[in-house]
């Protein structure tokens, strides 16, 4: 079974030049988007003490893909942390005991016990790249929408007329271009281009400013269910501290489900392995440090700075 949904891997080389060349920028900046935004999702969670064969990087990105983990005691590969398919075995609040944990050739079937750890994403066990692909597409189309109105604000010049008159044009306009000191032309060719040429005027309106302010929105929106603030840009206008309260309320609800999760799971790990194992918030703010302190419970925020590579 492949470890990364199909949904989230790139087109064949096939796919791509079947694709006309809008098509083809809308798959290029859609791309770009959503690994920019992937990437901030699966860093935002650091670990200190897993054993080498649990590296930070493949946790957190089975935990993004599948909403769930097993961590376990292999006899060949020692400690390994793999995605899960539920077996049955289910306990008294219907949650499952039994796991199948797979891999790239890999298929065991594990019982979550003292021997094993379940590590949620969440509290319902939910993977996190739906949001970011949701998220990735309307990004994706007001930055297509922006592109799209950079090319009509060239407004370039259209006339009408006979076809002597429009070549003289393009002529003239050829050496405006190579930045020809003056132009010459005979009283005849300046009375008959005024005779039989039209300018066509091409009135567009001007969004960008617009597009950019809600796409900072959307933006910011993502960053709160991610779990961090971020930039909303508004014009004009402050925000009031209530407000900010508030949107700080939503960040913490969204970073306590998943950071109080992977706590719980460090502890359990720390436990079964006889090693000190954490779990930190990687971004650098008094709040989060103190969403630290809270789901902790210790009243002593962890200081990262100590952390060992």
């Amino acid at each position: 079974m492949n470890s990364i949904p199909s949904c989230c891997r790139g087109s064949s080389i096939d796919d791509l030049v079947q694709l006309t060349p809008s098509e083809l920028q809308n798959k290029l900046r859609t791309n770009i988007n959503y690994n920019i935004f992937e990437n901030i999702a699966l860093n935002r969670y650091g670990w200190d003490g897993l054993p080498d064969s649990i590296p930070e990087r493949i946790l957190e990105k089975y935990l993004y893909y599948y909403g769930k983990v097993g961590v376990f005691d292999d006899p060949e590969f020692g400690w390994l942390s793999l995605p899960l398919n539920p077996q049955g075995g289910m306990n008294v609040y219907f949650e499952y005991t039994r796991y199948n944990a797979f891999g790239n050739g890999y298929n065991k079937l594990i019982n979550i016990d003292d021997n094993s750890v379940l590590v949620r994403n969440n509290y319902t066990m939910t993977p996190s790249f739906p949001l970011v692909v949701y998220y990735t597409d309307l990004i994706t189309n007001i930055d297509r929408t922006i592109e799209t109105q950079l090319y009509t604000l060239k407004k370039p010049y259209v006339f009408t007329g006979d076809e002597k008159s429009l070549m003289t044009i393009k002529n003239t306009f050829k050496q405006i271009a190579v930045n020809e000191p003056f132009i010459t032309v005979t009283d005849k060719t300046r009375n008959k281009i005024r005779e039989s040429l039209e300018l066509i005027e091409l009135n567009t309106d001007y969004h960008i400013n617009d597009l950019f302010l809600v796409k900072n929105q959307i933006v910011a929106d993502l960053c709160t269910k991610l779990g961090f603030r971020g930039q909303t840009y508004e014009k004009n206008e402050r925000l009031l501290v209530d407000e900010i309260n508030a949107n700080n309320e939503l960040v913490y609800m969204s970073t306590i489900s998943e950071f109080s999760e992977r706590q719980k799971a460090a502890k359990k790990m720390s436990e079964i392995m006889g090693r000190d194992i954490r779990v930190y918030y990687k971004v650098e703010d008094n709040f989060f440090k103190s969403v630290q302190e809270v789901v902790s419970g210790a009243g002593e925020v962890y200081d990262n700075t100590e952390r060992s590579d």
